[in-house]
């Protein structure tokens, strides 16, 4: 098999000023054709560790890179079933990728008000089952609802750490949880641990 295909990410800083945000972008190359993907993420210059590909100094950096992970491992393996036929066609990986950056961005805008997938694939006009295929393929094994989880107890956490003149139950409500007590549930089956024991181990 000829293996000439290549993917890089990289941080498009060309039209950025000084100190501003960047979109963190992939070029897939193949002999002398080369497609570009825009990426969700948009970084500082110093949140991104172009040596190992990967976000650093970002309050969800842990998210980011199990995004950036699982785009990588799609992109690799759809470059490697068509570098034979000398194209390339990355129009599946591509439209992939288009899902999930939409998908990111309609959690990011509306997971105060909803936490579940079967709206997510409404907006986006898809099926659940649909939907979860895509991410599932995207992030390499992480589900919708996974994906939904992860980034409110990342929200969660990050309130608890910045707002700690306010209540546990105070950040339950600007989350969009109608009761606290849901909100507790939802911390500790995300997070392993309390609300109350995360603010404990961020305060000491």
């Amino acid at each position: 098999m000829s293996f000439m295909a290549r993917a890089k990410f990289f941080l498009d800083t060309r039209r950025s000023k000084p100190g501003s945000l960047s979109v963190l972008k992939v070029a897939i190359s193949h002999y002398d054709k080369t497609a570009y993907i825009s990426l969700e993420a948009r970084l500082l210059p110093e949140q991104w560790d172009s040596e190992h590909s990967s976000v650093v100094n970002h309050p969800d950096q842990k998210l980011l890179n199990i995004y950036i992970n699982g785009v990588m491992q799609k992109v690799d393996r759809t470059i490697f079933i068509l570098a034979d036929s000398g194209n390339l066609a990355t129009m599946t990986a591509k439209r992939h990728v288009e899902i999930f950056n939409r998908f990111c961005d309609l959690v990011v805008n509306n997971y105060r008000e909803s936490r579940e997938v079967k709206l997510y694939a409404n907006l986006l006009n898809l099926t659940p089952k649909y939907l979860s295929k895509v991410i599932l393929t995207t992030t390499d094994g992480l589900s919708p609802a996974k994906w939904i989880e992860q980034y409110v107890a990342a929200q969660a956490k990050r309130l608890i750490e910045t707002h700690a003149t306010q209540t546990l139950q105070e950040i339950s409500y600007l989350l969009g949880f109608s009761e606290p007590t849901s909100f507790y549930r939802y911390f500790k089956r995300a997070t392993g641990m309390t609300a109350k024991e995360y603010r404990d181990s961020t305060s000491s």
